[in-house]
């Protein structure tokens, strides 16, 4: 009898457990990066930094409504435009990939709404070709570029990005191909509900600094158009980059062969980033 109800009470605890756990499982995330991520992962004074959105979803999307509030411990910030082309009234956003399709504004509804430290967006697909697909990786879906002026101070985790509410339409909500409704989790925390958004703010490092080891062509990424940049530079007279210090990939004090091996490992095979 005692080993039945040792049963029983082990069964009842992992019902309460699973319960939890479901209670608590989102299938879609929202989350922010900057730059591409990795080591540049931060704010850049002087700079303009790319801020991007990106989605993680099990489920297929048919609406969302989504807003996020800036704060910059340094001082003022501006929005960098023109960014992107559509849609019209906001061109400081840029859309990415097959991850748009919800927000397409020919086929539904989309807003893009931005205000001096916050933006709302959201949309809805009306018919199969504009659904919001899965994505078993967070995805890039919009964009934007922001600018904090030359001379603000650098700061540790100063500039933050909070997921919020604005009454009496801007809910923090997802709404999958039933149209079931809930609040999609931020940078992969909780949130309690479409009206009170409470996973905490992510907060990045403001750096005081104008250059990005790797970053021949100052485009705020490193990619193989760096290294052809580099390659052009150190052997066939190309231009100088904007940022001589770029160009050291490896952070010797040298321009050479090595900081091509260095940036052709880096691209082609995994290997590590440009020195900070």
């Amino acid at each position: 009898m005692k080993i039945i109800c040792r049963i029983g009470l082990l069964v009842l605890a992992l019902v309460a457990i699973m319960s939890a756990i479901a209670s608590a499982y989102r299938p879609v995330d929202i989350s922010i990066r900057f730059n591409g991520g990795g080591s540049h992962n931060k704010v850049y004074v002087g700079r303009d930094n790319i801020m991007e959105i990106l989605v993680r979803n099990d489920v297929v999307i048919r609406a969302m409504s989504i807003g996020f509030q800036f704060t910059s411990s340094s001082g003022p910030f501006s929005w960098v435009t023109p960014y992107g082309t559509k849609p019209i009234e906001a061109p400081c956003v840029k859309e990415h990939g097959d991850v748009v399709g919800a927000f397409d504004y020919t086929d539904g509804i989309a807003t893009y709404l931005h205000l001096p430290e916050t933006i709302l967006m959201g949309g809805v697909a009306e018919t199969q070709p504009y659904y919001f697909p899965p994505h078993a990786n967070s995805t890039v879906f919009v964009s934007v570029k922001l600018r904090i002026p030359a001379g603000q101070t650098a700061s540790s985790s100063g500039f933050c990005v909070d997921n919020i509410f604005v009454p009496p339409a801007g809910t923090w909500i997802i709404a999958d191909m039933d149209f079931a409704e809930f609040p999609p989790t931020f940078n992969g925390q909780e949130n309690t509900s479409v009206v009170i958004p409470d996973a905490p703010p992510i907060c990045f490092d403001i750096v005081a600094r104008s250059f990005i080891r790797g970053d021949v062509d100052d485009n705020m990424t490193v990619d193989l158009a760096d290294l052809t940049r580099l390659i052009d530079y150190m052997f066939f007279n190309g231009p100088v980059p904007k940022y001589p210090e770029s160009a050291d990939v490896n952070s010797d004090g040298r321009h050479n062969i090595a900081d091509v091996v260095f940036l052709v490992r880096y691209i082609f095979s995994g290997g590590p980033e440009p020195a900070w």
